[in-house]
């Protein structure tokens, strides 16, 4: 991922059903994230936030993965 200002977080979020959960907050230069989710993932997506992360984004995914 590209890194962003200082001010900014990128933030993945698991999909389980119907149900978006933040699963971490990766910082503006990740790297290797570890995170756990439970229950039946049907994607993840990863938005760009401010720093600190939100619990529920208006933003619209940079990346997303759906199980098809």
């Amino acid at each position: 991922l590209p890194t962003l200002p200082g001010d900014r977080t990128y933030q993945l979020w698991a999909i389980v059903g119907d149900t978006v959960v933040s699963a971490g907050v990766m910082g503006n230069d990740p790297g290797i994230s570890p995170f756990q989710v439970a229950g039946d993932i049907t994607g993840f997506a990863i938005t760009e936030e401010v720093s600190g992360g939100v619990v529920s984004s208006e933003n619209a995914p940079l990346y997303l993965w759906l199980d098809a």
